[in-house]
């Protein structure tokens, strides 16, 4: 292909559409890399102290005086460093959907913002008289607010936060009961807790109730983006048409 072909077709009405929506696109993924860039640097910095804690704590695993025989220590010893690990398995799981969350809501309000400024100034002018670009963009953020808005239905974002926290906080509780049933063993003698073999099995039950992965999805939640976006311009561009179709559809009387 020549030059002059080459110039034609990129002039051309059709491809400066398709570079319009590809350098809108390459913007808007661009904001939510960064958004989603900053979230997770959020969450890192918040987890420094739990982090450090954590270093801490495994560091004086071998001073630990845990009761018991050699197997049963080398058990609650176990159980401990699972207690431990899950902890932070979701801790990072939660960390992971609450950046998703805060990207798809601070992208859905953007690009809604957006899609809202454009409508509000086509309708100004009129959309017989709109330019087709603006037409062009204001389906690109509309279908965007549509795409981020539908993450935390799709990925169940808001479920998997609410699990896994609670998961963790569960955990880290497990840890910090063996920790002090370890630093005060054997206790008062009026009030003796469980010997070591029968607190071995108390945290087997306590471990199997806390025996779960949660990462969810909804297929369902998937937005039909061509129905959304057709309703959205017969809503604004052709209020008739939608009115006489609505009549159309009413049931005879």
């Amino acid at each position: 292909m020549d030059a002059q072909k080459l110039k034609t077709l990129v002039g051309s009405l059709p491809a400066k559409h398709a570079l319009l929506v590809v350098g809108l696109f390459a913007v808007i993924m661009a904001i939510a890399l960064s958004v989603g860039q900053k979230a997770d640097q959020w969450a890192s910095d918040w987890a420094v102290p739990v982090v450090k804690a954590n270093s801490e704590r495994a560091a004086q695993d071998a001073r630990l005086a845990v009761p018991g025989t050699p197997g049963e220590q080398a058990r609650l010893k176990t159980q401990l460093r699972d207690a431990r690990g899950w902890a932070e398995h979701h801790r990072l799981v939660t960390a992971f959907f609450y950046g998703r969350y805060y990207v798809a809501i601070t992208m859905t309000s953007l690009s809604a913002l957006f899609a809202a400024f454009l409508v509000g100034t086509i309708g100004i002018k009129g959309w017989q008289h709109a330019s087709p670009y603006a037409v062009t963009t204001l389906i690109v953020f509309g279908g965007a607010a549509a795409f981020f808005g539908a993450f935390p239905g799709l990925y169940q974002q808001e479920e998997n936060i609410t699990k896994n926290k609670a998961l963790y906080l569960g955990y880290v509780a497990l840890e910090n009961e063996m920790l002090s049933y370890f630093a005060t063993y054997p206790g008062d003698p009026k009030k003796p807790p469980q010997r070591p073999n029968e607190y071995i099995h108390t945290v087997d039950e306590k471990l199997r109730g806390l025996n779960d992965m949660v990462v969810k999805f909804d297929r369902s939640a998937i937005p039909d983006y061509v129905t959304e976006i057709n309703k959205a311009l017969n809503a604004e561009g052709h209020p008739e048409e939608a009115r006489s179709g609505a009549d159309n559809t009413s049931p005879p009387k």
